[in-house]
C-alpha cells in the first residue's frame, strides 16, 4: 500500500483495523478505511485513513483528540491498597470522582465506610461505563462467576488470564484458596482498576466476553443469553447441577440445557439456540423442529422459504 507505512497505522489508544462499509446506490460501492480498533465511534477517536486502490490517505490525530477514558487517567497502581495498609483502624470512604479512598471529610460525595472485602471487588463500587461504541461494560452475575470458579478449581489450573473480565479477576482475588494457589492477571482497557490492584496483577489492553450480566436489560436472564465456554478444559469440570434448567449428559460428558436432547445419529447434544430440534436423515444433521427438508435447494428451512424461489443464494 502506498502513501503511508503500515507500521504507522496506529493511534494513541492502540492499533488500527481495516474496515469496509457499503455505500452508493444499492450498496454497490464499498469504502475501505483504517480506524481505531478500540474506539469505534469517531466522536471518541476521530482517527481515520482512507484506502483507495493501493493508495492510503488520511490524517493523524493528537492524543488530546482521543476522549477514551483509558487515555485520560494517570497510572498509579495500588494506591488504594497502600492507603488501606496505612489506615488499618480508620473508617475509609470511596470517592468515585477521584477513584480513591479518603478519611472524612472530603470535598466530593463518598461511599462508605468501605471494607477490605468491598475494595477487593471494585466493580461493586465503580459505575459501569456505558459508551456502547467504545467502553460499554456489563458485570457478570454471581451465578455465572460461581460456575467459572468451580470450573477453575476442579481443573486444578495454576494460572488464569482474565481478558476484559474484571469481575472474574476480582472474584479470584477475593477467594483466599484460589488467591494462594492460582495466579491471576487482568488485561483490561478500563484504567480505573489500577488504583485497586498491583502492577503485577494488571495490564491495560482489551475487552470482551459474554455470559449472564447483572446490569444488562436483556442478558441478565439466563434464558436470553446463550452461554458458550471457549476452553480446552474438560467440560465436565463446569458444574451446573444447581441450575434447574441444565442437565448432565452422560454420553457427551457435559452439562447441557434440559431441552437439548441427545441425538444418537449426530452423537451429540446439538441444540445451540434454545429451540427444539429433530434429525434430518437426508441432511444427516439436526435442524429446528419447525424446519422441513426442501427438495429444490436440498436443505432444511422454514416452509415457503426456499432461497431458490425467493431469489436469494442459499447459505452454506
Amino acid at each position: 500500500l502506498k502513501g503511508i507505512e503500515l507500521h504507522d497505522l496506529n493511534v494513541f489508544s492502540g492499533p488500527c483495523l481495516l474496515f469496509e462499509r457499503k455505500a452508493g446506490t444499492n450498496n454497490a460501492e464499498a469504502e475501505r478505511f483504517y480506524a481505531c480498533a478500540v474506539y469505534r465511534s469517531r466522536r471518541v477517536c476521530p482517527y481515520r485513513v482512507n484506502v483507495t486502490g493501493e493508495n492510503i490517505s488520511g490524517h493523524h490525530v493528537s492524543e488530546d483528540a482521543v476522549t477514551g477514558s483509558a487515555l485520560k487517567s494517570s497510572f498509579c497502581y495500588a494506591k488504594i491498597r497502600r492507603k488501606v495498609n496505612s489506615w488499618k483502624n480508620k473508617a475509609k470512604y470511596y470517592c468515585s470522582k477521584c477513584n480513591d479512598i479518603f478519611l472524612l471529610p472530603h470535598v466530593h460525595p463518598l461511599k462508605g465506610p468501605v471494607s477490605i472485602a468491598e475494595l477487593r471487588r471494585p466493580t461493586q463500587l465503580l459505575a459501569p461505563l456505558t459508551q456502547k461504541h467504545s467502553e460499554s461494560q456489563y458485570w457478570f452475575s454471581d451465578e455465572s462467576l460461581r460456575v467459572l470458579l468451580v470450573g477453575i478449581r476442579n481443573s486444578r489450573c495454576n494460572g488464569v488470564l482474565c481478558i476484559g473480565t474484571p469481575t472474574v479477576f476480582e472474584y479470584l482475588q477475593s477467594n483466599r484458596e484460589l488467591r494462594a494457589n492460582c495466579k491471576s492477571f487482568l488485561l483490561d482497557i478500563d484504567s480505573r482498576f489500577v488504583s485497586f490492584f498491583l502492577l503485577a496483577h494488571f495490564i491495560i489492553l482489551a475487552t470482551s466476553t459474554f455470559v449472564c450480566y447483572v446490569n444488562h436489560v436483556k442478558y441478565k436472564r439466563p434464558d436470553k443469553s446463550v452461554v458458550r465456554f471457549f476452553t480446552d478444559l474438560p467440560l465436565d469440570v463446569f458444574d451446573l447441577s444447581e441450575f434447574s434448567n441444565y442437565r448432565f449428559c452422560d454420553k457427551c460428558e457435559k452439562y447441557v440445557t434440559k431441552t437439548n436432547l441427545h441425538c444418537d445419529f449426530c452423537e451429540s447434544c446439538p441444540l445451540e439456540d434454545g429451540y427444539m430440534h429433530k434429525h434430518c436423515d437426508i441432511c444427516c444433521r439436526c435442524v429446528k423442529e419447525s424446519y422441513e427438508h426442501c427438495g429444490a435447494c436440498k436443505r432444511c428451512h422454514l416452509p415457503q422459504r426456499c432461497p431458490r424461489f425467493l431469489g436469494v443464494e442459499a447459505r452454506n
